[in-house]
Formats: C-alpha cells, sequence, structure tokens
C-alpha cells in the first residue's frame, strides 16, 4: 500500500515539475517574443512624445498604436514587475520599431537621450505655405492657425522692420535657419523667434546702406525673395543675378523671372513676364546671402541670365546672346 502510495507521489511531482518546465518553456516564449523581437523590421526614426502625467497604461497604449511595441500587456506587465513606472521620462524620445522592447524601455528611462526640444529648419526659399505644411507635419500647428498667426496686423508694431511692409501676412520676413523650440511651443512664439531673427541679421550698417541706396527694406526682401527662388549655385551668381534685376528695375524693363509666374498663377501682378517692377508682396522668405546680394550686387553688363538643371548659371548681354544660351544649355 505504501510503494503505491509513493508511487503516486512521485508520479504527481514528475507531473507538477513537467507542469513547471511548460510554463517556464511557454514563460520563456512570451518573455522572448514581447520583450525581445522587434516590433517591425522597418527601420525608421521615430519622435515619440511622453507627457507630463501620463499613466502607464496610457503610454503602453500608444507605444503600440505607434508600432514601437509587440504587446501592451506585455510591456505594462514588465514595467509593473521591474517597479520602474518611476523611471519613465516625459518628454520626446528618439526611437525606431526595430528596437525590441527592452531597448524601449532602456531609450525612456535614460536621462542622457530625453529630448525635450524639437529641432526647426525652415530652408531657404521657402514661401510661407511651404512652412505651413512642414510645422502641421511637425505636430505645431494647423494650416489655419498658421496662417492666422503670421497675420502682419499682428506683429506691424512689435518690430520697427516692418513698418513699410504691404503685405497681408509675413512672408519674406520669417529668416531661414534651424531653431530649437520645445514641443508645445506655441506657433506664435516660433513666428516670433523668425522674426527676432530676422531683426538680429538685418544689421544697423544694412539698413544705413539701403537708406543710402534710396531703397526700402520692404523692396529689399522682395527682391531677395525673387533672386533666391530664382536658385543660383554660388553666392557670387547670386550677386550678379541681383544687379541684373536691379539694372532692369532702373530702366522699367520687365524682370522676366520664372519663380515670380509660378507664385501665385492665378494673379497676373505676380507675373514679372507680363508685369513691370516688383512683385506686390515677397514670393518666399530669403535667406542672408540673397538680402546681402540685393544690398551689395557685384557689378557687371549682363542683362539676362539662365540656370541649368545642374544649378549652374550663365549671363548674356544681349537677348541674341540668351537665346543662345538657351539652346546650347537648355534645349539639349
Amino acid at each position: 500500500m505504501r510503494r503505491k502510495l509513493k508511487l503516486k507521489s512521485i508520479q504527481k511531482t514528475k507531473v507538477f515539475a513537467l507542469v513547471i518546465a511548460a510554463l517556464f518553456f511557454i514563460g520563456a516564449i512570451i518573455f522572448i517574443d514581447t520583450l525581445l523581437i522587434p516590433a517591425s523590421f522597418q527601420d525608421k526614426t521615430v519622435y515619440f512624445q511622453i507627457n507630463e502625467g501620463e499613466s502607464l497604461r496610457q503610454i503602453a497604449g500608444e507605444l503600440k498604436e505607434a508600432g514601437l511595441i509587440r504587446s501592451k500587456l506585455g510591456f505594462e506587465a514588465f514595467i509593473r514587475l521591474s517597479g520602474a513606472q518611476g523611471r519613465i521620462l516625459a518628454g520626446e524620445h528618439e526611437l525606431n520599431p526595430t528596437m525590441n522592447t527592452l531597448t524601449v524601455f532602456d531609450t525612456i528611462t535614460d536621462k542622457n537621450k530625453v529630448n525635450r526640444e524639437r529641432t526647426i529648419i525652415i530652408r531657404e526659399g521657402w514661401a510661407v505655405g511651404q512652412i505651413a505644411s512642414y510645422l502641421e507635419s511637425m505636430g505645431f500647428t494647423t494650416r489655419a492657425q498658421f496662417f492666422s498667426a503670421i497675420n502682419m496686423d499682428k506683429w506691424r508694431d512689435q518690430f520697427d522692420f516692418l513698418a513699410d511692409a504691404k503685405g497681408s501676412n509675413l512672408e519674406g520676413y520669417l529668416f531661414p535657419d534651424t531653431y530649437r523650440v520645445l514641443r508645445k511651443t506655441p506657433i506664435e512664439e516660433i513666428i516670433k523667434k523668425m522674426l527676432f531673427n530676422f531683426d538680429l541679421k538685418l544689421t544697423d550698417e544694412m539698413r544705413g546702406d539701403i537708406k543710402k541706396q534710396k531703397k526700402t527694406i520692404y523692396d529689399t526682401v522682395t527682391l531677395a525673395s525673387i533672386v533666391e527662388r530664382e536658385a543660383p549655385k554660388k553666392d557670387e551668381d547670386r550677386k550678379m543675378i541681383a544687379d541684373v534685376f536691379l539694372k532692369r528695375l532702373a530702366i522699367n524693363m520687365p524682370l522676366q523671372a520664372d519663380a515670380t509666374a509660378r507664385y501665385l498663377p492665378d494673379n497676373p501682378a505676380y507675373n514679372t513676364y507680363t508685369h513691370r517692377g516688383l512683385t506686390p508682396t515677397p514670393i518666399s522668405n530669403p535667406g542672408f546671402a540673397s538680402i546681402e546680394a540685393v544690398l551689395y550686387p557685384i557689378k557687371n553688363s549682363f542683362y539676362y541670365f539662365l540656370n541649368d538643371k545642374a544649378g549652374n548659371t550663365y549671363f548674356a548681354k544681349t537677348y541674341r546672346e540668351h537665346q543662345q544660351n538657351i539652346h546650347e544649355y537648355l534645349d539639349q
């Protein structure tokens, strides 16, 4: 009888051991699947924002929705079991779907990796519509909010360089540069940074030279915006193009700049092939080099120029020479 009981006890022990082993094996598979295997093998950078006061459940859900972890419940369980809820840092984290959950955890708890700022890069020659789309894509604003925020009447009294501006918005004055801002910076603060930058870059010497040359800041910016959109490859060519345009303006010759016809194609006042003089408003936001080119052009005897597909610029004194350049460098 005792032998039978011992056998049953041994059998139960073996069954229990097998169950434990099976559970351990299943747990190991779940651990590997949940924590060690990446959510995806698509290599891309994802800027993931964790806000102050967000719960672990919210964070796990957002990570899962963003495709950065394989299991919301698995992530939550791991964090709770490791007692690491308080180590998760608010801010912006640079993650990648190719990271496994452990790496994601290490990243969002690393003080050296959390980023509470965003980098904004405004390119030379972008028009306000392009800036609006860019900032909207980064989550700072909507197009409607942006265009409301750049209304000229909101800013004219705050910056003296806007005193002679004629446009209804800040086209021309949103200075192209790299900016660092907090993730939740209001769009008005971003715009103010660009305007302060413009104010800084337009030195007292440049303002004095604008007056000496009997120009206005507005006309200088407007012509610079056209020069910028002509996109010369070299700054030397940029200054020569500026002189070509200045000579044309002086003799009331149409600027005939392709970029002006493309800016607002339904408004003939912006087409400098059919309308003499400058465009009614700037057509882009020029960088420092283009503003400088308008103020300090390289004097030359040319009245025509063209850019080939590689960005090289070719100048001509006469229309006939210009036609020859077109045939040689464009009609190929």
